[in-house]
């Protein structure tokens, strides 16, 4: 079992590593190096046959959008060595049904819905048009479907 842990302290830079155990039970154990540099928090990982994916919330402000941004890495090899993508994950703008879209101050804490197959179909993240920086105001749950399956 591999999970992701990130913490220095509240408002300060966040460094992704890596807890593993052979159960879900632990005992955990803290590997300490960081598994890449960057400022990153509200990691979620899964599997594919491809390897471990990693979507987390960017708080890298030479990013176009501060509070919006989205990051992704992979690990071809079980997480000991990672790829983390100078791109963005998600948009800034949350498409909608009737081909509109909704400019969002803050979309945060990824999660996703995987279909029968076991291919991600879905995005789930918090988002708000909010744009006092700590204050989440009318934050709710997107649930966006996703344009093409990770194989």
């Amino acid at each position: 079992i591999t999970g992701a842990w990130s913490s220095r302290g509240e408002h300060e830079p966040e460094t992704p590593g890596l807890l593993r155990a052979t159960s879900w039970m632990g005992p955990y154990v803290r590997v300490e190096q960081p598994l890449f540099d960057a400022d990153v928090e509200d990691m979620f990982m899964w599997t594919s046959a491809r390897g471990v994916h990693m979507l987390m919330h960017s708080q890298d402000n030479a990013h176009f959008n501060h509070e919006r941004r989205g990051a992704y890495a992979f690990s071809a090899d079980a997480g000991v060595s990672w790829n983390f993508s100078a791109r963005e994950a998600w948009p800034t703008h949350l498409a909608l049904d009737d081909c509109s879209s909704t400019k969002l101050a803050k979309r945060q804490r990824p999660s996703l819905a995987f279909d029968e197959a076991g291919r991600p179909a879905y995005l789930l993240t918090g988002v708000a048009t909010t744009t006092h920086g700590l204050e989440w105001g009318n934050g709710w749950t997107a649930w966006q479907p996703i344009r093409g399956a990770i194989p």
